[in-house]
């Protein structure tokens, strides 16, 4: 029998960015809104005995930024304002997937051994 898993939610507020401390490891499941506040549900191991700081940014329809390899979208929060909905789009930043594309780019492959007649 594998190890207990449980779905937390984590309630954030709509930032240019911000930050959760979570357990690790943790898949998040889903981005929405509950009772009027952002909340994301993650898949997490809880008798793991480490956390980590995960960074996240949010971005508005129609806002741009500069485009990096390093984030990954995890969902869209419907906000309703006064008199308009906001939709905002929430990245998770994740800087070992530049890290990893850079070394992917940058090795050099083996040369072919010569065979020794």
């Amino acid at each position: 029998m594998g190890p207990k898993v449980a779905v937390y939610k984590y309630p954030f507020d709509i930032e240019p960015s911000f930050q959760i401390e979570m357990l690790a490891p943790a898949e998040i499941l889903h981005v929405d809104v509950q009772y009027g506040r952002p909340c994301m549900w993650v898949m997490v191991w809880p008798e793991a005995e480490s956390s980590i700081l995960r960074e996240f940014v949010v971005y508005g329809t129609g806002q741009t930024w500069q485009q990096t390899d390093n984030i990954v979208h995890h969902g869209t929060v419907l906000l309703p304002g006064a008199s308009v909905t906001y939709v905002w789009h929430v990245f998770e930043i994740q800087p070992w997937r530049a890290i990893k594309r850079l070394l992917t780019k940058s090795r050099k492959p083996e040369p072919e051994p010569e065979e020794v007649a």
